[in-house]
């Protein structure tokens, strides 16, 4: 149970990623995302641990308490370092790129990412450079242009838009 599947959302709500339920606790417990409720309230982990149990909620145990599974999780901000990537433009050296990808999964404490971008010289060459899956967002990029991009440019997934 603790390897099932969490649903991660972004500030807005939009689903972003899913991940298991030891990194959501995780994340949770170091105060980056809020649990999410199917009325969309959301909670911090003190809030949270207060919800008493139900018979059908899936729960971790600890030592003094049953903690319910978050079955949905929302960021609450993106960590600072990510602005730096969007600050980035063509051009940067790939020491430079590994480097600040390196920071933002760092400082997220997790390498379990995916680069969701639109520049293939900046997010995907920074998430192939630091070994990690990216996503472009291929508008205004056709396929065909793609498939004769040099290996550190392809991306993991393509994507038409986020809408998608």
């Amino acid at each position: 149970m603790i390897d099932s599947q969490v649903l991660v959302l972004n500030r807005v709500f939009q689903a972003v990623h899913v991940t298991s339920v030891r990194k959501a606790f995780s994340l949770f417990y170091k105060g980056h995302v809020r649990a999410v409720l199917p009325d969309y309230s959301t909670y911090e982990f003190e809030n949270w641990c207060d919800i008493p149990v139900q018979p059908q909620d899936e729960v971790v145990l600890t030592p003094s308490m049953a903690i319910r599974v978050p079955r949905v999780i929302a960021l609450k901000e993106l960590p600072r370092i990510l602005s730096l990537m969007q600050q980035l433009r063509p051009g940067v050296s790939e020491v430079e790129l590994k480097a600040v990808y390196e920071a933002a999964m760092a400082r997220c404490d997790t390498r379990d990412v995916v680069m969701i971008g639109d520049q293939l010289e900046t997010d995907i060459a920074g998430a192939n450079g630091c070994g990690i899956d990216s996503a472009l967002i291929t508008t205004g990029v056709s396929i065909d242009d793609l498939a004769s991009l040099p290996e550190k440019l392809q991306p993991t997934w393509w994507i038409k838009s986020l809408t998608e």
